[in-house]
């Protein structure tokens, strides 16, 4: 008899359900969140387990490779699904959910989720370590900013090398200010060292990498973006065409259709990524916009250097996605880097120096 394996895990405890294929519980317990002490658990000879399905997560990918590695036949399956499907529970427990993720399993209602390789995980961890420095350095030089406006000391507008020199100026007739920011200032000092390290570390990465430097042939393209797309997409051979590379990132409109009515909106909320956010600002740098903060928020406005001497013209807001914006033809140009491996094996052409249209 074929059995299935429910697996809900927290960052203690995971709670473990196996259930036959006519839906009856054969065991629950709760283990420790590691893979041997999962594996223990499963790795009985009168169990013939087909499927285990675990939630994407924090814990997922340590797990899913622990448990792979032992030989079963783990999955990872999409969140908002695995959400949807429990709702029917009335009580939300840990061992409930283990239940129903268990009989998804069992009938085959869940989408499997695909798991980085180690590399690309590392590449992406370099990328999030990186901006959260910059954050922090941003924040502390922007605290300071207003902490010596209250006394009427105006920073103004000054680059990151003369931040220092400026502030030191403002304070250095007053004693009791200066040793209140030299803490600050020490802080924001290690910050940008620290941040300055690990963008070397992706300068030097990209440089090694034969994609990353064809991806930076693009107008836009940068180091950052190049090695975002590149950890994203991970494996080119797990998309079935070029087309489908938009649509996982979110880099596609959202629709809203009823009876006569059809609206296409902005970029949809969900599936929204650092990869699909730096890919829409890479495509306001290309066309000689300022991107805001953050893609959705306010409108994009035209740097004050206008090549095509179009100072006086009214600003055009690229859209976020479909196939006459530019994010959408930037799309167009990039993903076939996700089918390069394919499309070199059958033998196709990439003339990557062709200008857009």
């Amino acid at each position: 008899m074929k059995h299935f394996v429910g697996l809900d895990i927290s960052v203690k405890e995971t709670a473990v359900c196996v259930v036959d294929e006519t839906g009856r519980i054969c065991r629950e317990v709760k283990v420790v969140s590691h893979p041997d002490d999962i594996i223990a658990v499963l790795k009985d000879s009168t169990w013939n387990v087909k499927r285990i399905g675990l939630e994407a997560g924090p814990l997922s990918q340590w797990l899913f490779e622990g448990l792979a590695r032992a030989g079963l036949p783990v999955i990872c399956i999409e969140t908002r699904r695995v959400k949807a499907f429990l709702k029917a529970q009335p009580n939300k427990t840990d061992r409930n959910d283990a239940r129903g993720i268990a009989q998804m399993m069992r009938v085959n209602l869940f989408r499997p989720v695909h798991i980085k390789t180690l590399t690309s995980q590392k590449r992406r961890a370099l990328l999030t370590a990186r901006k959260i420095l910059q954050e922090k350095a941003i924040a502390i030089e922007n605290d300071m900013r207003g902490l010596l406006r209250n006394f009427g000391l105006k920073v103004g507008a000054v680059g990151t090398a003369k931040f220092e020199d400026r502030i030191r100026e403002l304070v250095e007739c007053m004693p009791d200010l200066e040793q209140i920011m030299e803490p600050l200032l020490a802080t924001r000092r290690k910050l940008r060292e620290e941040f300055a390290h690990l963008h070397r570390q992706v300068l030097a990465i990209t440089r090694d990498d034969a994609t990353c430097r064809r991806l930076m042939t693009v107008p836009g393209v940068g180091s950052i973006v190049a090695l975002a797309h590149t950890a994203t997409i991970d494996i080119p051979q797990r998309f079935r065409n070029s087309k489908a590379v938009g649509p996982i990132l979110g880099l596609t409109p959202k629709l809203d259709e009823s009876g006569e009515s059809k609206r296409v909106g902005c970029i949809s909320p969900r599936r929204r990524s650092s990869r699909s956010h730096v890919a829409w600002r890479s495509s306001c740098i290309a066309c000689g916009w300022t991107a805001p903060r953050s893609a959705g928020r306010g409108k994009p406005r035209r740097q004050p250097s206008d090549p095509d001497g179009r100072e006086g013209e009214k600003p055009r807001v690229p859209p976020a996605g479909g196939k006459t914006s530019f994010a959408g033809r930037w799309m167009g140009r990039v993903r076939i880097t996700a089918c390069a491996d394919r499309n070199a094996q059958s033998g196709r052409a990439v003339d990557w120096a062709t200008p857009f249209h």
